[in-house]
């Protein structure tokens, strides 16, 4: 009888445990063992629950369509096959979250909420960097044959929701443990749209980095050339102009490379130059006007018709390319970074409307 009572209050813990997971939109991969793996998109979703055996299943189909600007012929020898990094049933602590971004919703391999900051709002808000998300998938669809590149893709906020929104993507990314979580969100929701790159945006070919990563924030992810016991794993340096990204389209460009932004736009001149950038959201840092190169690069944007505009809190701000020595954050130069992003003077911001 003590027996049967502990096995029914394990049962009991177990089944709550997972409820509350589900009942928060987090799914772990035992609870999709039972859903469609060859699924092409997360537009429909039904959550089923039954009383028997206090269990709880979730069902997901989809309808994904091919965009047709989808480029099929483009490779490059850095570029991941997920299919290789198929789920094998062992992993159940891993966790999904349904992401409702975008008309269609799809399915967000996360890391534990509880160790990993962007992870846990995600958890908690369903999106990171939410506002820019709507923007950036404003401008894309103002350009209906546009495409998206990201240049430090995370766990791939800004990469699966334009996926998921039928938008080819690009995504470069040097943590080899951030490319795991890539694989497992495409092949999850079965995306076909999406180009992903193992390597760091870099403005000199073959050079091999370390990687740093700050506890807590996976994102804080920094490359370097130092070697010590704290790096994790090394990742090879390439520039994004041999790449030979489509230049005949337009693009939405994301950069977030704590701190190695330069490098990874003076390794894409050419292709900044040629390319048709109509959108270019990019994480910077104080002092920009102690290197010329910044300067370089944004008479190269400001060229093409765009504007830099400093994203406040509730608000923000236009920038003069001319005086770099005010690039700051609008609370205090001490903060280490901030948000820029460059656009059109014509397109019309959803953010403070």
């Amino acid at each position: 009888m003590i027996a049967f009572f502990c096995i029914s209050l394990a049962i009991a813990k177990y089944n709550i445990v997972r409820k509350s997971y589900l009942l928060g939109k987090d799914i772990m991969v035992g609870d999709l063992a039972t859903s469609n793996n060859n699924m092409t998109s997360v537009t429909n979703q039904t959550e089923q629950t039954t009383n028997t055996n206090s269990t709880t299943t979730m069902a997901i189909t989809s309808t994904y369509q091919m965009h047709s600007s989808f480029d099929t012929s483009w490779t490059s020898p850095y570029q991941v096959d997920c299919k290789q990094k198929l789920y094998d049933g062992n992993n159940d602590t891993a966790v999904f979250k349904l992401i409702n971004i975008t008309e269609h919703p799809y399915l967000m391999n996360i890391y534990d909420p509880t160790t990993d900051g962007v992870s846990k709002e995600i958890h908690e808000k369903g999106c990171w960097e939410c506002h820019h998300l709507q923007d950036m998938l404003k401008a894309l669809s103002s350009y209906p044959d546009a495409y998206f590149l990201d240049i430090g893709g995370n766990l791939g906020m800004w990469s699966l929701t334009t996926a998921s929104a039928n938008y080819e993507t690009f995504i470069i990314e040097a943590l080899s443990a951030n490319i795991d979580k890539l694989c497992h969100s495409i092949n999850r929701n079965s995306f076909h749209n999406i180009h992903l790159l193992h390597v760091a945006a870099n403005d000199v070919p073959d050079q091999t980095f370390s990687l740093r990563v700050p506890q807590g924030n996976v994102g804080g992810t920094r490359v370097t050339l130092e070697r010590g016991t704290d790096g994790v794993g090394l990742v090879k340096g390439v520039m994004i102009d041999s790449l030979k990204l489509p230049i005949d389209r337009p693009v939405v460009i994301k950069l977030d490379v704590e701190g190695h932004e330069l490098n990874a736009l003076l390794g894409a001149h050419n292709f900044l130059t040629k390319a048709n950038i109509v959108y270019f959201m990019m994480e910077l840092r104080p002092n920009l006007h102690k290197t010329h190169n910044w300067k370089v690069i944004f008479d190269l944007l400001t060229s093409k018709g765009l504007k830099p505009y400093r994203i406040n809190y509730e608000d923000e701000t236009e920038l003069d390319v001319n005086r770099l020595d005010q690039w700051v954050h609008f609370k205090h130069p001490i903060i280490r970074y901030y948000d820029v992003v460059w656009r059109k003077e014509s397109f019309n911001t959803s953010m403070w409307s």
